[in-house]
């Protein structure tokens, strides 16, 4: 008798797969696969490995001073800089083409910094959102109390606004609204010598 067991277990098992089915489970991975050559970013550009806590994301608490030393930090490469808030719609509609943007060129030469607009209180708010967004770059949060004054120390006069930056640091294309020629002004500012 357990002979037998020992043949018809395995059988049964093969029957039942054949009525069944038997499918692998399909995982789904994160289109996104992010550059982590920031401190506090995740250790790994792979998907499997890489962990988009609100916690690993890079977050400075500044002002504007603070984020043209960040741009000046990039010097030769080709800066894109998107002004945001969690609060404002279509900066977050806006913000995963920014994340692309950055996923597709940042081989190439192109560094973003995002600069929130959110109350520096809001800090774990907008690192929640980053880690949502799988955002693996710089990101600074406005020192200044949302509002009229903060917008004018940053020269700017809403949110979204975008701004892009040659490999010098100089400002050469602003938006203030989704920018529409940013593949082409990228890549234009990228050829550059």
């Amino acid at each position: 008798m357990r002979n037998s067991l020992y043949f018809v277990t395995p059988c049964l098992l093969v029957v039942v797969l054949l009525f069944t089915g038997c499918e692998a489970e399909v995982v789904k991975v994160p289109p996104r696969v992010r550059n982590a050559s920031l401190p506090g970013a995740p250790a790994s550009t792979s998907s499997a490995a890489a962990t988009f806590e609100p916690a690993t994301i890079a977050v400075k608490v500044g002002d504007e001073t603070e984020l043209a030393a960040m741009i000046a930090a990039h010097k030769g490469k080709v800066v894109f800089v998107d002004y945001w808030a969690t609060w404002c719609e279509p900066c977050v509609e806006f913000f995963p083409h920014t994340v692309e943007t950055h996923d597709k060129y940042q081989g190439q030469g192109l560094t973003t910094i995002a600069v929130s607009f959110d109350a520096a209180s809001e800090e774990e708010k907008v690192r929640r959102f980053l880690a949502k967004e799988r955002v693996g770059f710089e990101n600074l949060i406005c020192s200044y109390d949302p509002g009229t004054e903060a917008f004018e120390k940053f020269g700017i006069d809403l949110v979204p606004h975008f701004r892009l930056y040659d490999k010098q640091g100089k400002l050469r294309a602003k938006w203030d609204a989704a920018p529409k020629d940013l593949d082409a002004k990228v890549k234009e500012l990228l050829a550059e010598k």
